[in-house]
Parts: structure tokens; C-alpha cells; sequence
């Protein structure tokens, strides 16, 4: 082999070996990423079911008022 030739081996395998691992770590940033948004999205889901169960007992309660009243006018 002339110099070149392993002047060009040394330089391809090293682009090789650049390219693995930056592959290897975009998939652990990746890994991290989808975790850290998966918790977000429970805490998230966690937040509004305690809101939609809050405003269905709000609205309920409202419903249940407007009824009354409604037979108050009624009987009156």
C-alpha cells in the first residue's frame, strides 16, 4: 500500500467510526427525549382528567340549580 492508500483508509475508517457513533448517541438523546415526553404527557393527561372531573361536577351541579328553579317557577 502507497502512503495514500492508508492515508485514505485511516481517513475512511474514521468517518465510519464518527458515523456510528454519532448514531449511537442521536438514538440515546433520542431514547432520553421520548421518556422525558412520555411523563410530560402523562402529567399532562393527569392534569386535565382532574379539570374535566371538576368542571363535569361544576356543570352538574349548574344543571341540577336550573332544574330547581324551573320547578320553582313552575309551581308557582
Amino acid at each position: 500500500m502507497t502512503a495514500l492508500q492508508k492515508i485514505f483508509l485511516l481517513i475512511a475508517v474514521g468517518y465510519v467510526m464518527f458515523k456510528i457513533v454519532m448514531g449511537i448517541i442521536v438514538y440515546i438523546i433520542t431514547v432520553k427525549v421520548e421518556k422525558k415526553g412520555l411523563e410530560r404527557k402523562r402529567r399532562r393527561e393527569m392534569i386535565l382528567r382532574a379539570r374535566r372531573m371538576k368542571n363535569m361536577e361544576l356543570y352538574r351541579r349548574q344543571y341540577l340549580q336550573l332544574e330547581e328553579r324551573k320547578r320553582d317557577l313552575a309551581a308557582m
